[in-house]
C-alpha cells in the first residue's frame, strides 16, 4: 500500500504540497540513479488536477490565517493555503494511497530537550516546587537550565508605552 508520510502531529498541509506528496507517493524513489519520468507527469498533472478539485469542491482548503474557509482561492492564494489531513486522506483513498496520522506522544517525538512541553500545569507545578527549593534544586528535579527556570517563572512584562497613549485622558 502507497503511504504520505506526514510529521508526527500534522493537522494541516500546505496546498502548494499536495501535487508532490501524492506523486512521491505513486512513484517512489527506487535508487541514486532513478530519472522518475513517472513522478514528473504525474505531478504536472497533479497540478491541474487539484486546480480543478479545488474548484469543483470535491477538495476543500482553508485560510492560513483563519482556518476557515477559503473565500478566494486562486493563484498564491491558492498555493498557501492549507489542507486538513482528513480532506487528503479522503481525497488520495481512491488512489490506493493511505495517509496515517500519528501524534507526537505516539512517535515518540519530544519537545526541547529533556522531553517536557511548558504548558500551564507544568509551569504551576515548577512554580508551586520553586516556593520551597532553590533555583538550583528546581533546575536539577525538573533537568533544565536556571536561567530557563527565570524565563519561565518571570511575570508577564507591561506593554510599554505608545507616543499617544495618554492623549485621550487629556481634557481642554
Amino acid at each position: 500500500m502507497k503511504t504520505i508520510n506526514l510529521p508526527a502531529g500534522a493537522t494541516h498541509v500546505l496546498y502548494g504540497d499536495l501535487a508532490h506528496l501524492i506523486a512521491d507517493a505513486l512513484w517512489p524513489t527506487s535508487g541514486e540513479d532513478d530519472e522518475r519520468l513517472g513522478y514528473g507527469l504525474t505531478r504536472v498533472a497533479l497540478d491541474n488536477e487539484l486546480k480543478q478539485a479545488v474548484q469543483s469542491g470535491a477538495l476543500h482548503v482553508k485560510d492560513p490565517l483563519t482556518c476557515g474557509t477559503h473565500a478566494f482561492p486562486i493563484g498564491q492564494a491558492l498555493l498557501s493555503s492549507l489542507v486538513t489531513v482528513a480532506d487528503l486522506s479522503d481525497y488520495v483513498a481512491d488512489r490506493g494511497i493511505t495517509v496515517p496520522v500519528e501524534t507526537a506522544e505516539q512517535s515518540g517525538q519530544q519537545s526541547g530537550k529533556n522531553g517536557k512541553r511548558w504548558n500551564p500545569a507544568l509551569i504551576s507545578e515548577v512554580r508551586d516546587y520553586r516556593a520551597s527549593h532553590t533555583e538550583k534544586e528546581t533546575a536539577e528535579k525538573y533537568g533544565v537550565s536556571g536561567s530557563l527556570i527565570r524565563r519561565k517563572l518571570a511575570p508577564p512584562k507591561k506593554a510599554k508605552a505608545q507616543p499617544f497613549d495618554r492623549l485621550g485622558s487629556m481634557k481642554k
